[in-house]
C-alpha cells in the first residue's frame, strides 16, 4: 500500500439515454484565457453528439470558433448525459490549421428542463497528449449563453 491515491474516470452510459444538438455564443468569464486569444472574445460553437445505434460508439460534431482559431472535432470519446438537466461529451478536435488533436470536453445544462432559465456552455480543452483525467485544462471557458440554444433529447 502507499499513502498516495489514485484516480481513473469511468464512464458509464446507456447509448439508447439520448442525445444533445445546440449552437450558439457566449462571452468567457473572467479567467479564461489561451495564447493568441483575447480573454473576452465572443466563442462561437455548434455540436450534434448521439451514440451510433449498431456500433454503440459515439458520433457526431463539435466546432468552436475562439477568437481568430477554430477547433473542431475529429472524434468523440463519450457522451454522457445526466438525470439532471447536463450532458458531458469528450473527443479530440484539431485547432487552428495545425494537425495536432487536442483532448476537449463540453458540458451543457439545458435550462428548459427544469426551467431553469439560461442554458450554459462550458469547455475545456487540453494540450496535445495530456490526459484530461490528470492534467489543467491550457484552455477553459465557463459561461451561461448569450445567444442560441443547447438541447438535451430524450432517447
Amino acid at each position: 500500500l502507499s499513502d498516495t491515491a489514485s484516480f481513473r474516470y469511468v464512464v458509464a452510459y446507456d447509448p439508447a439515454g439520448g442525445f444533445t444538438t445546440g449552437g450558439g455564443w457566449v462571452l468567457p468569464e473572467p479567467g479564461s484565457a489561451y495564447p493568441g486569444i483575447e480573454p473576452d472574445a465572443k466563442v462561437n460553437f455548434g455540436f450534434n453528439v448521439k451514440y451510433d445505434k449498431k456500433s454503440g460508439e459515439p458520433q457526431g460534431e463539435f466546432n468552436a470558433q475562439l477568437g481568430d482559431l477554430h477547433l473542431k472535432s475529429d472524434s468523440m470519446h463519450w457522451l454522457v448525459i445526466t438525470i439532471e438537466d447536463w450532458a458531458h461529451f469528450q473527443g479530440l478536435a484539431t485547432l487552428g490549421s495545425g494537425s495536432e488533436l487536442y483532448s476537449f470536453r463540453v458540458d451543457i445544462r439545458d435550462g428548459d428542463i427544469y426551467d431553469l432559465g439560461a442554458d450554459r456552455f462550458e469547455l475545456r480543452v487540453w494540450s496535445p497528449g495530456e490526459d484530461p483525467t490528470q492534467a489543467e485544462p491550457l484552455y477553459v471557458v465557463t459561461s451561461d449563453l448569450g445567444g442560441g440554444q443547447v438541447k438535451i433529447h430524450d432517447g
